[in-house]
Formats: structure tokens, C-alpha cells, sequence
């Protein structure tokens, strides 16, 4: 069986690209891409997306310089410190428990 299926989809204004939409541009308001947009996380994990995160067209993310848009550049400094310092605490650890299983007298 075939049937016509009516079916409204949100693309990106500079592409039609229609498969990975991150959503509308918080400067100009056109719908942006992953290839034309750039994405900020509000919780810092790229992997999982928000309707809260703040998305802007490459564009307005290059020129603009509003408090909204500096406060998104921040918090993405934020998370990427915070990724960083847990790399290095997560190394540490894997040392001590390596120095842990090799000082353990041998059972």
C-alpha cells in the first residue's frame, strides 16, 4: 500500500539541509545547520543537545559582541577548563591506583 504523507521540516536557511538543523540563530534568526551553525552547550556535554543551548550562525558568532553571546563564549571556556582539569585528576588516578596494585603484596 502507498500513501501521500504531508510533512513539514525545519532546513537550514543558508544550505536546505534539513538533517542536522541545531536550530535558530540567537543574532539574526535563521535556522543554521551543524555545518553553518555553531552550538554552545548549556550543559557542556557536545554530545547532548538542549532546546536551551545557544546556537548562532557562524556569521553573527564571529562578529558579535553582545553580553548574551559573551557570556555563551565563557561558559564554553568553562566547560573545556573543567574537561581538561578532570583529564588530568583522571590521570593522576589511574597513576595512584597503579602505584596501589603495585606496592599490594601478592596474595
Amino acid at each position: 500500500m502507498k500513501k501521500i504523507v504531508q510533512k513539514e521540516t525545519t532546513v537550514c536557511d543558508f544550505c536546505d539541509n534539513d538533517e542536522s538543523v541545531y536550530g535558530r540563530c540567537l543574532g539574526c534568526g535563521k535556522h543554521v545547520c551543524e555545518a553553518h551553525g555553531v552550538r554552545y552547550s548549556l550543559s557542556g556535554f557536545e554530545n547532548s543537545r538542549s532546546y536551551e543551548d545557544g546556537v548562532y550562525c557562524k556569521e553573527c558568532d564571529a562578529k558579535l559582541d553582545d553580553p548574551l553571546h559573551r557570556a555563551w563564549v565563557e561558559l564554553r571556556k568553562f566547560h573545556e577548563q573543567y574537561r581538561s582539569i578532570h583529564q588530568q585528576w583522571y590521570h593522576r588516578l589511574k597513576e595512584k591506583q597503579e602505584d596501589v596494585a603495585r606496592l599490594m603484596p601478592k596474595r
